[in-house]
């Protein structure tokens, strides 16, 4: 956030703290809950393995040797339905320009319909963190969380005993040093779940991003009035001034997503099959780059109710490489990259969505979207061990316009055990190995320490 941003959300957390610590006794409870973990880690040549680093909000780069993430949160109970809180975690860590960063910085409020969030949150991962993405195709969590405001709902609401509702409106701003200076992020999601069945159900969701606004080098002053404001939540037209191609497409540059989910929950836990669709362009709503996109099959297992040394398997196929072919009016979608926003779908020179997408050395432009991989993840639990096990195979292919000769494949493997003690906190062993074709294998390991309170 711009200062003015982090000012005004300071004061309004320091007023809130003050306001529910002086009526919690009275009109409801007050938690507290804090936390701090402490971690070394070493990859051979100073590159540790891909699992290692990615996916991890940007806690670590290939050259991170230690980090350091206290984090914290307070949250108040204003009565059975509606709870603020607040929450604040930071990284001291290398391997980054900066050795102290922002990881959450937020305010939220919760009601039964609507949850509102001002700041920075990080997205809840998926499947214990089995999968591919912490939470879809463009948003993986391997940049650190956006600054911004945030509405939705809390959880699909329920219209009628078969239908419920799922929706959301964002407001984000990409405050990183890039070739558009200043722009900001549209949001909207809207998603519909069809319970057929006491346990199945189907579950259909859109998810809208565009990155307008902004002074650009090239292109100057981006429009970022009402007006446009309507185009870019339409995906309207750019007007007479459009700056490129993607400019007269639609007023700033657009990616969506079509998320089709069919769920079993026995009382076991649940089984999920699905298919996350990208979308570049008018191209991708009509489907023309099927099938790219991550199709997967998953299961989660009901820990309220059993007891189960299982508790997430995830396997996935992930694929980039048709981007509606590669030529013609609507081919060459080339994902993640931007005509004026060059600096494509990223937040301080880290992909925001699938991990496996590469920038140049630069931080502009990508260099590899062009990919296939298969995906494997477990997550397992013994008393006080848990286990968590990755490995995915790619094939890396470049971009349509320079191609990688040769293909770049990989096998990128990882593993954690984590041990809790009922005192003591939690001791946690990391370890990765890269099997590469392209330069010489990477692996590393570290410990951890993680003490809640």
């Amino acid at each position: 956030m711009k200062p003015i941003g982090c000012k005004f959300l300071a004061v309004a957390i320091a007023f809130i703290m003050l306001s529910v610590s002086s009526n919690a006794q009275d009109n409801g409870s007050l938690n507290f809950n804090g936390a701090i973990e402490v971690e070394g880690i070493l990859g051979n040549d100073d590159v540790l393995p891909f699992w290692l680093r990615a996916n991890t909000f940007a806690a670590k780069a290939e050259a991170t040797n230690y980090v350091v993430t206290p984090d914290f949160s307070l949250s108040y109970a204003i009565s059975e339905r509606d709870s603020i809180s607040i929450g604040a975690s930071a990284y001291f860590h290398d391997g980054f320009n900066d050795t102290f960063q922002r990881n959450e910085l937020f305010l939220r409020y919760r009601t039964s319909w609507l949850e509102v969030i001002a700041g920075s949150k990080r997205i809840q991962e998926r499947f214990h963190g089995a999968s591919i993405v912490a939470d879809n195709f463009w948003m993986s969590g391997n940049a650190r969380p956006l600054p911004g405001l945030l509405l939705q709902a809390p959880e699909y609401l329920k219209l009628t005993n078969s239908l419920r509702l799922d929706y959301a409106l964002g407001h984000f701003f990409l405050n990183d040093d890039r070739v558009v200076q200043d722009a900001w992020v549209h949001y909207k999601r809207f998603g519909l779940s069809w319970s057929f069945s006491r346990k199945t159900s189907l579950v259909f969701e859109v998810e809208h991003y565009a990155q307008w606004s902004g002074t650009s080098p090239d292109f100057g002053k981006q429009p970022n009035d009402f007006s446009d404001f309507i185009d870019v939540f339409l995906a309207s037209e750019g007007g007479e001034n459009a700056a490129d191609t993607d400019r007269r497409n639609a007023t700033g540059e657009h990616m969506g997503l079509f998320n089709l989910v069919y769920q079993y929950k026995p009382a076991i836990g649940t089984y999920s099959i699905y298919h996350e669709h990208p979308i570049e362009d008018g191209s991708g709503t009509r489907l023309k780059n099927f099938p790219d996109g991550i199709w997967g099959i998953a299961f989660t297992a009901n820990e309220k109710r059993y007891t189960s040394v299982l508790k997430a398997i995830v396997l996935e196929y992930i694929q980039t490489t048709d981007q509606s072919g590669r030529t013609g009016r609507s081919g060459n979608d080339n994902y993640f990259n931007g005509g004026v926003y060059r600096s494509g779908w990223s937040y301080e020179q880290q992909i925001i969505g699938l991990p496996f997408i590469q920038l140049n050395p630069n931080g502009i432009r990508i260099q590899n979207n062009r990919l296939r991989a298969l995906h494997f993840g477990i997550v397992m639990r013994s008393r006080s061990f848990e286990y968590r096990l990755k490995s995915t195979a790619i094939e890396n292919l470049g971009t349509y316009g320079e191609p990688f000769d040769p293909k770049q494949r990989a096998l990128h493997n990882s593993i954690e055990i984590s041990y809790e003690t009922d005192s003591y906190g939690s001791f946690i062993l990391r370890g990765g190995y890269d099997f590469l074709e392209f330069r010489d294998d990477a692996y590393g390991a570290g410990m951890a320490y993680r003490y809640v309170f």
